[in-house]
């Protein structure tokens, strides 16, 4: 199904471009066909995935119209701040790892809002959400970058404008 060329989206590491096709002996187990995957926004990363594997690991990337409808969900499903530190990390921390793009936009937006209370109130803003909400941004901005033809500096700005327009 894909082939060099072919730009997909792996993972968190956003999108990728199929660079070469290898057999390899990566394990010591014997040689296996490989894609050799390059993150757009992270060219000093090269990615080896089996290429059996690369049905359930790859996806086409998003296109605008996805995006958009992705963000326009955000209100709708909106999550409620978790009040409980270790509950939260744990929670948000399950987002990032395997969470839907939904639930991922959604966990950034309650991340963000409540870093705003926070700095609004002279309060800080803890560590362990700053990170999480670090990586959430990162992980959005890649994803939506390459469809929405923009840098992933881009991204949070094209979002927010999307929902003050909607």
């Amino acid at each position: 199904m894909w082939k060099v060329g072919d730009h997909v989206q792996y993972g968190t590491d956003g999108v990728c471009r199929i660079t070469d096709v290898q057999m390899l002996d990566l394990t010591g187990e014997g040689e296996e066909e490989y894609f050799i995957l390059t993150p757009l926004y992270s060219k000093d990363t090269t990615i080896y995935l089996e290429t059996r594997d690369a049905e359930t690991k790859l996806r086409k990337p998003m296109s605008q119209e996805e995006i958009d409808k992705a963000i326009l969900q955000i209100p709708g499903h909106r999550m409620r701040w978790i009040s409980n530190e270790k509950d939260r990390q744990n929670r948000f921390g399950a987002i990032l790892k395997e969470g839907s793009l939904v639930e991922l936009l959604s966990a950034a937006s309650v991340l963000y809002n409540k870093k705003q209370e926070q700095t609004k109130a002279g309060r800080k803003f803890r560590r362990s959400d700053e990170l999480c909400l670090s990586r959430a941004e990162k992980i959005i901005s890649r994803e939506f970058a390459y469809g929405i033809g923009k840098t992933p500096e881009e991204v949070p700005a094209y979002i927010g404008k999307l929902l003050e327009e909607a």
